[in-house]
């Protein structure tokens, strides 16, 4: 079916492309929700206004990165969303991994942590090229809550990610890490939104990617400040690499604001090796391709560092071996990365 995702909260120049993604897929595939939405969440009236007066994009109850489109896809592929409720006080660390499949693969997982609830939800694929991989993520904070978010997508051919992170209650906090590799003909497609409605709520997110050949990548980045959300700070960055001469890169960084009394920070650092990176390492008997994979390494591990499962970390670290290696007699090459 044809729909609708990773739209912006408000929509922008419609000619640049970059308020949503139109998809159309079909036969999608996903593990059916041991824990679904509870009925008073699902039916709950969904947000109508941004900043008092901007029309909303997003129209669900339980709003995620991916928007309303993408529960119309796993409506109808026969799906529900995830549900994870870690309850007052509590600690927990969920771990996804997606190494295995065909076609078109769906993740959406909802996550609702009451006051002083931590949790660490860590998505790791690594699917074939063949596949477009959906991973969709909404969170709800409540007062002194934690979340930790730590996404690293280095397979399938297309993918298309985003997450919400609703900061409702005062000192919540959320820490997001997104990592990925494009080579050729590979491409991704993600919307992150931070949503700051608590008194002194603190958002990070940051996003390291690498694109290769003629891979693509479009981001969609915002913080959104609410009125009553005095105090709060959002920092946003994203770092990238970019080798392919015929890679695009797209990006909408956005801050909205109906508070005063916020700090919002968006940065970005886009580039390529420079010709004296590239001697220095040359004069000590490191080869240009060599230079790339040391520093592809270094982004990743930005990200895999926080996975709190070494057989990850590692498989993560021989991907990006693999990738690079051009040798006849490379070790490990010829050997499953999990």
């Amino acid at each position: 079916m044809n729909t609708m995702i990773n739209r912006l909260p408000v929509l922008t120049w419609n000619k640049l492309g970059l308020n949503g993604e139109e998809i159309n897929v079909k036969d999608i595939t996903g593990t059916p929700a041991k824990n679904l939405i509870p009925e008073a969440i699902a039916a709950a009236r969904r947000e109508e206004f941004v900043a008092g007066k901007y029309p909303m994009v997003c129209d669900q109850a339980f709003p995620s990165g991916m928007g309303k489109g993408m529960d119309d896809l796993l409506a109808d592929a026969g799906l529900q969303p995830e549900y994870i409720h870690v309850k007052k006080g509590e600690e927990a660390t969920v771990i996804l991994r997606f190494t295995e499949g065909s076609g078109t693969i769906a993740s959406s997982v909802r996550v609702y942590l009451e006051e002083d609830a931590k949790l660490h939800l860590v998505s790791f694929q690594m699917l074939p090229k063949e596949c477009t991989f959906l991973n969709d993520v909404g969170v709800r904070l409540e007062a002194g809550a934690s979340f930790k978010h730590t996404e690293l997508e280095l397979g399938a051919g297309k993918v298309y990610a985003g997450a919400y992170y609703d900061q409702q209650g005062a000192r919540s906090t959320v820490e997001s890490r997104l990592g990925y590799i494009c080579s050729k003909g590979m491409s991704i497609d993600h919307n992150h939104v931070d949503v700051f409605r608590g008194k002194k709520t603190e958002g990070l997110m940051r996003f390291y990617g690498v694109l290769l050949d003629d891979a693509e990548k479009t981001s969609r980045e915002t913080l959104d400040f609410r009125a009553g959300s005095k105090g709060a700070v959002g920092d946003e960055e994203e770092q990238m690499l970019v080798f392919g001469e015929d890679s695009k890169d797209r990006a909408v960084p956005m801050i909205l604001g109906e508070e005063e009394d916020v700090s919002g920070r968006h940065a970005v650092n886009i580039g390529r090796l420079s010709a004296d990176m590239l001697y220095y390492m040359g004069s000590r008997g490191i080869s240009e391709d060599i230079a790339r994979q040391l520093m592809v390494r270094a982004l990743i591990q930005r990200v895999s560092s926080h996975i709190p499962d070494d057989k990850l970390k590692e498989a993560a670290s021989r991907y990006v071996d693999t990738l690079f290696c051009t040798r006849d007699d490379c070790s490990g090459c010829d050997q499953p990365v999990l």
